[in-house]
């Protein structure tokens, strides 16, 4: 197990390359890998089905590596059960073992494992605008994107190298992914109200919020912002899909 190092594992995998590759023989072998909660919600899917098998088989793959399970084992199934707010946790042989969240959006999926509470998000920069921060931002939020300057973005974003020409796109939808990774880690989703908490990224922090604090960046092709939040040390990756 990885947990004797008090930190918060999170890895980053572009998809894109599997999901146009992919055909029945490699779906049903993921099939025959992953857990029955994951077969059920792939069942269930009516759109996405290919994406969500394949981020349901990463994330399993990645918490069985957490817990030293041999992933090709199918004894050593992994079971899931939600919160009353959906959040999902182990149950069973290994309840408690490990903690862990996921999120993807287009051609990425993050996922993070570890021994204690994480929130993550992980959204393709562009679908969060003006007219949306205005609906569901705190205001003192959607009014500093939108009257920031471009000294002030500069030094933002200048904590993450994978940012090229960044700008109020990139900003609206960083603010998007630190929300909901916060209201994740709070277990209780859109439920907590999106608008309820006011988010800083130049101090990665939530304002007013001691516990806890965010990793965020963006994936080496730029189009993706991702936030992590959690109370301990987070250690970020690129992986290969295996």
């Amino acid at each position: 197990m990885l947990s004797s190092d008090n930190m918060i594992h999170v890895s980053i995998f572009n998809i894109s390359d599997i999901l146009i590759g992919i055909n029945d023989i490699e779906r049903q072998r993921m099939l025959s890998l992953v857990s029955v909660d994951r077969k059920g919600k792939y069942v269930r899917k009516k759109k996405g089905r290919d994406t969500c098998l394949v981020a349901g088989y990463l994330l399993e793959q990645e918490i069985k590596r957490y817990l030293g399970i041999p992933f090709d084992y199918p004894r050593h199934s992994l079971t899931f059960g939600v919160n009353e707010y959906g959040k999902p946790y182990l149950t069973g042989e290994y309840e408690g073992c490990a903690c862990f969240n996921m999120s993807h959006s287009g051609d990425y999926v993050i996922i993070a494992v570890g021994e204690a509470n994480v929130g993550v998000d992980i959204e393709q920069c562009g679908k969060c605008d003006e007219r949306i921060a205005k609906r569901f931002f705190a205001v003192k939020e959607a009014e500093y994107i939108e009257n920031i300057s471009d000294e002030e973005l500069k030094v933002i974003f200048s904590k993450s190298a994978n940012v090229n020409n960044p700008g109020k796109a990139e900003l609206y939808t960083l603010y998007w992914t630190m929300k909901e990774a916060y209201m994740k880690w709070q277990g209780r989703g859109i439920g907590l109200g999106i608008n309820s908490f006011t988010v800083n990224p130049a101090l990665s922090m939530v304002e007013g919020v001691e516990e806890g604090a965010y990793t965020w960046g963006f994936t080496p092709d730029s189009g993706y912002a991702f936030s992590v939040y959690t109370d301990r040390k987070v250690k970020v990756v690129v992986q290969n899909i295996k």
